[in-house]
């Protein structure tokens, strides 16, 4: 009976542990693997991609001085710090300002921060609108999911947002 009892708590332990990596246990996908996988799956025109956990040196590095020039506020701040990691990317297809910025976050807070950080950059990127086609990003998507901040300025973004909702 003993032996039974073990093998038991032991089928139970296996189980769990499978529907444990089934679930994620909550993780969220890196930046980068959101951005590979979506990038696969929608037709991006030939753009620059930064990421902030890519070090100096590296092709996809993104300095902070770079990111401030993209997204800092006007008074200065800019949420370097609260995002763990991030990728940006732009580009543009047939003269439209195209855009794209996965955030990943330290909580959910900081997730709304960086969705009016990441508002501010399209009121800039709308404020272009005499000089540059800005028409991508009249209706630009912004999204939180978890700890994460989607921001789809592209040429289909009601297309983008399902493609990125389905990776997600």
């Amino acid at each position: 009976m003993k032996k039974c009892g073990q093998r038991c708590v032991a089928q139970i332990l296996l189980l769990a542990l499978c529907l444990s990596g089934l679930s994620g246990c909550g993780k969220e996908m890196a930046p980068s693997d959101i951005y590979d996988a979506f990038s696969a799956r929608y037709q991006l025109p030939a753009g620059l991609v930064y990421q902030k956990s890519a070090k100096e040196g590296e092709e996809r590095y993104l300095s902070r001085d770079t990111f401030d020039t993209l997204y800092q506020r006007i008074d200065g701040t800019d949420d370097w710090d609260e995002i763990i990691d991030m990728v940006l990317w732009q580009g543009m297809r047939s003269g439209k300002v195209c855009e794209m910025g996965i955030f990943l976050c330290v909580d959910r807070e900081c997730a709304e921060s960086v969705v009016r950080l990441c508002q501010n950059r399209l009121d800039m990127i709308l404020s272009l609108e005499s000089y540059i086609d800005t028409t991508c990003a009249k209706d630009a998507r912004l999204f939180i999911t978890g700890k994460t901040v989607i921001f789809l300025v592209l040429e289909d973004n009601q297309k983008a947002e399902r493609i990125i909702k389905r990776i997600l």
